[in-house]
C-alpha cells in the first residue's frame, strides 16, 4: 500500500508557496524509504512540482483566531471520512515548515490505525501536535462530526488549549492516542542549540512567524537552516 505525504496550503493565512511545498517534498524523497506519494491540499495548485498530486481545498469557512496566529481548522477535515479516501487509504500529514534532517522510515512503520506527536517535554497547553499525523483515512471521525466551528474555538479557549486544529484534536482526542515524543527524533526549534539541530533528531517543528525560508532564520539557526536550504538548492 502506498503511503500518501499530505502538506495543505491555502491563501489567506500565511506566506507558504508552491516553492515551500516543493522543498518539502524533495525532503522527504530523500529521507523516507518507504514507498509513498506526496499530496498537497491545496486552493491553488500552480507551481507545484509536477511529482506531487493536488487535491482541491475543501470548501471551508476559515475562523478567525487571535492576532497573528494561523487558523488551520480546515486540516480538521482529515478527519472526514469522506473526503480522507480523496487522500489515500493511510496517510502522513504533516507542516510545510517543517525541516527534515533524518531518515523517517520509524515513524510510518507503525500498525496503529492513528498516530500523532505528543508534547512530552514542553510545559504549558499544548498535548497534542497538529502537525503530523499518522492515520487511516476514516479513523477518528469525531473529531470532524463533533467540530462546531466557532463554538468549538471558544471551548478549547476557555480550556486554555494552544492552537486551532491541534486545539480541538487535543480536547476530543487527549490522552490514550498512540503517539511520537522526542525519543522517536522530533524536535522542537528550542532544541537546536547554536542554531543546529540535535543529533538524534530526524525532523525539526518551527514555529513562530520566522520560518527556513525568512533570511533571519539563518542567522538564528543556520544549522537547521542547512538541512533546508539543501533540498532549496535541489529545484
Amino acid at each position: 500500500m502506498t503511503l500518501a505525504v499530505v502538506a495543505w496550503k491555502w491563501r489567506g493565512t500565511r506566506d507558504y508557496t508552491s516553492a515551500h511545498v516543493n522543498v518539502l517534498a524533495r525532503a522527504i524523497s530523500a529521507n523516507l524509504t518507504v514507498d509513498h506519494e506526496f499530496v498537497c491540499v491545496t486552493d491553488d495548485p500552480r507551481g507545484l512540482d509536477r511529482s506531487i498530486r493536488p487535491v482541491p481545498l475543501p470548501k471551508f469557512e476559515h475562523i478567525k483566531v487571535r492576532p497573528g496566529f494561523p487558523s488551520c481548522y480546515v486540516r480538521l477535515r482529515a478527519f472526514d471520512p469522506d473526503f480522507a479516501r480523496q487522500l489515500g487509504p493511510r496517510f502522513l500529514t504533516i507542516d510545510v515548515d517543517a525541516v527534515i534532517t533524518g531518515n523517517l522510515d520509524h515513524l510510518v512503520k507503525r500498525d496503529e490505525d492513528f498516530v500523532i506527536w505528543e508534547n512530552t517535554t514542553k510545559p504549558g497547553r499544548i498535548h497534542y501536535q497538529g502537525g503530523l499525523m499518522l492515520m487511516n483515512a476514516g479513523a477518528r471521525p469525531k473529531v470532524w462530526e463533533d467540530f462546531r466551528g466557532e463554538e468549538s474555538r471558544d471551548l478549547t479557549a476557555s480550556l486554555g488549549l494552544v492552537g486551532s486544529d491541534q486545539a480541538w484534536i487535543t480536547h476530543c482526542l487527549y490522552p490514550g492516542e498512540a503517539s511520537w515524543t522526542h525519543a522517536d527524533g522530533l524536535a522542537y526549534r528550542e532544541d537546536c542549540r547554536n542554531g543546529k539541530p540535535p543529533k538524534w533528531a530526524c525532523m525539526v517543528q518551527i514555529t513562530g512567524r520566522l520560518k527556513p525560508w525568512h533570511p533571519g532564520f539563518r542567522f538564528h539557526w543556520p544549522g537547521v537552516h542547512a538541512h533546508w536550504q539543501r533540498y532549496a538548492r535541489a529545484a
